[in-house]
Formats: C-alpha cells, structure tokens, sequence
C-alpha cells in the first residue's frame, strides 16, 4: 500500500516539534535556521512549509525584540483582524513588535490577510509604515479591504524596490484606486507579477493598468484579473499594449463579461499580417490568455484555434524562428519587389538583393525543421523558388549573357567617354 502525500517536504521532517508558544519564541531567539515562517494566527498554518502559529497576547514585546535580531526568517503571515493580535500589539507596552519588524533585514514576504476580508485597521497599517524604508520584500499579498488606506499602501510600495510578486486580490480594489497603485509600482524595477482577481476593476481601471505594457522600463511578465468587471473594451487595452512588448508573458482573465469576439484583438497582437514587416515585428512573447467563463457544463473557452495557434507557436524559444514561421504561414505569397530597387547603380537595378533572398530561405528551413511543412504551410523549398523567379523574371539581362552587338556598344560608349 501506497504511503500517503501528506503535502508536506522533506526540510519539514527535521525541524524541531513546537508545542507551546513559549517553544516559538525561543526558536525566534535562538534564531534557528528551520524555522522560515512565522505566522501570528490561524489561516494557512496547516499547509505552510515550517509554519506555527502564534496566539498569546502577553509576549509580542519579547516577540519584536526576537524578529529583528533573526537572520534566517524569510516570511511573516499575520491575521490582522485576529482578536488577540489585535490586543497584543495595540498594547503600549508591546511597542517594540513593530520595531521589530522594521529592524528585521531576512524577511522576504510578507502577507497581510484576514478570515473575513475586513477592512485594513491599525495593526495593518502599522506594519505597513514599518516597511516604509529601506527593506528587502520580494513578495507582498495584501488580502483585506483596503478603501481609505490606499496612500498608505501605495507609500509602502515605493520603498518596496526588490519587490518581484504583488498581491492585492480579493481588496475591493476600485478603478479610482487602481491609478495611485499603477503610479506608484510603475518604478518598481523588478516586479514580475500582479495579482488583482476579485476587485471591482472595469475598463476604465484596465486602460490605466496596461500602462504598464508600454513602460521599456517595466519587467511585469503576468497579470491576474479574475472576477472583475471587464469586459472586451477593457481587454483590448491589453491586447494594444502587448504590440511592442517583449517581456508580458501570461494574462488570466477567467470569469469577466467577455465573448469570443476578443480574438480579434489579440490575434493581431500576435500576428499582424497587414504586410510580412508587421509580422515580424508582431509579439513573439506572450504564451498564455486565459479568457474561460464557467457555465453550466463547466469552463467554456473564449478563443478558436486560429488564436490558440498563435500561442503555440510563441511557445518557440527561438523568438526569430517564430517570426519566420508566422511569415510563411500567413503569407503564402511572398513579394520580392521591395529588394528589387536595393543599392540602384546609375538608376540600374541589380542583383545585390538576391543573396538576401537566399540567406532568409535559408534561416526559414533551419526554422521549420522538424515540422510537418504541409499541415504548418510552411513549404520553403517552394517559395524559395518562387523567390528567385521574380527577380529572374525583374531583371533578365542581369542573367541571360549579353549579345556581341551589346558588348561592342559597351566598349565604344566607354572609349567615347
């Protein structure tokens, strides 16, 4: 019989067993190197690799002192609206928990939540301004009802400059809130993530978060979205934004007011088949667009394969080979001409573009190498013909050799000069 997947790891096995609040707090002091996780109330103890919860409202003095002289903790998770949290470090001889904090330098994340998604209170707001310096927070979840207190997280962020993973989920985020947080995580330099599902962000909050598609400066490669009320105007802003981008990777809007017509918007994102240079400078990045809806027989997809073919072919790792698979897809007919005028001599044309020809056909069958050639329409060979062809057919007496009557005007046209 099969030992059962308890869900947890193996690190978990060695460290020491907790059994009192007492043996917490000495780990905390003794700065023990198993114990990364504290968390100060009930949720998510259970499935938190090295997590133990903390409930004793007489020692958070002692428990501040303890956080910041430890080097090996690496998340803090506490329930704000946890009612002996709330006594705890409310009490004015307990200061020294929030100095604690802000004195702590091994603390990576940090997650802010409550059983009920309340609004923030002052324990939040607190460890909030604790972190309004210098710190080294990679990951920040905020899972309460944020309303009034929108300056003093969007202070907080600014002086989050590691910050890599945000997430505001669940906090009746507004589209009029959403302005400051874009402003103030758009000079975060190395912010990779944003989780935003279940706010009240419509179209107006998805123009101005996509800003942050046109930012060169900005590294985001996912956003989340889910459950918002967004519906297809919202989305094309996303779609627009990722025309340039090199970096966004990954959108999930599951559950919002869409329809299959999104398509469109992103298909031309990925592949603008206007003329063969706006395919090749379509985006050749972006990978995953989660646009489900549920309904009564479960997930219903909101893209056909025409949309779902371009994704796969963005999974290619070779950006440029995805490029020329795109051209050779949608443009069955390859028109040469624009290399026909290439380097004129005395209002001549010339063969100077050819090589050019020969080398992109090249690079297009190392490309689709592997590949079914037919079912991709992708047939090289063939084209790479039909290529040489328009220029023969341009250009002839630069390939049929020239008469003797040509040659001797040749050289008397010369003497002459």
């Amino acid at each position: 019989m099969e030992e059962e997947d308890t869900g947890t790891s193996s690190e978990e096995d060695t460290t020491p067993p907790v059994h009192s609040n007492e043996d917490m707090l000495s780990m905390v002091e003794q700065n023990n190197g198993a114990f990364k996780l504290l968390c100060l109330g009930d949720r998510g103890c259970q499935f938190l690799v090295n997590g133990h919860s903390f409930r004793n409202r007489s020692d958070f003095s002692r428990l501040g002192t303890a956080i910041a002289n430890n080097t090996n903790l690496d998340a803090l998770e506490i329930d704000i609206h946890n009612r002996e949290i709330i006594e705890g470090v409310t009490d004015p001889e307990n200061s020294t928990f929030y100095d604690g904090i802000k004195r702590n330098s091994s603390i990576k994340t940090l997650s802010l939540h409550s059983e009920f998604v309340q609004d923030m209170n002052e324990v939040g707001r607190q460890i909030l301004k604790a972190y309004q310096k210098h710190n080294n927070l990679t990951e920040l979840f905020i899972q309460v009802g944020i309303r009034e207190d929108i300056a003093t997280i969007c202070t907080t962020l600014k002086w989050c400059s590691s910050l890599q993973y945000l997430n505001l989920s669940g906090c009746n985020v507004t589209d009029e809130q959403l302005l400051p947080i874009t402003y103030s995580i758009r000079g975060l330099p190395l912010l990779e993530s944003l989780d935003l599902d279940e706010n009240r962000i419509s179209n107006v909050g998805c123009q101005t978060i996509s800003e942050l598609l046109y930012d060169p400066n900005s590294n985001l490669k996912d956003m989340a979205l889910r459950s918002n009320n967004i519906d297809n105007e919202g989305a094309t802003y996303f779609a627009f934004g990722l025309a340039n981008n090199t970096k966004f990777k990954e959108l999930y809007l599951f559950n919002n007011q869409l329809d299959i017509s999104i398509e469109d918007a992103f298909s031309e994102a990925l592949c603008d088949t206007s003329s063969i240079n706006s395919t090749f400078d379509s985006n050749h990045t972006f990978i995953e667009l989660f646009l489900e809806n549920d309904n009564e027989e479960g997930h219903r997809e909101l893209y056909g394969e025409h949309l779902h073919s371009l994704l796969e072919l963005n999974w290619g790792t070779n950006k440029r080979h995805v490029a020329i698979k795109k051209i050779l897809r949608y443009h069955p007919n390859l028109d040469m001409a624009s290399l026909f005028e290439l380097d004129l001599v005395d209002g001549e044309r010339n063969l100077k573009g050819l090589p050019r020809v020969i080398d992109w056909f090249e690079k297009a069958k190392e490309a689709v190498t592997g590949e079914d050639e037919e079912d991709g329409g992708y047939t090289v060979e063939g084209r790479k013909l039909s290529g040489i062809y328009q220029f023969v057919h341009a250009m002839p007496l630069q390939f049929v050799p020239a008469s003797h009557s040509e040659v001797e005007d040749k050289k008397k046209r010369k003497r002459d000069e």
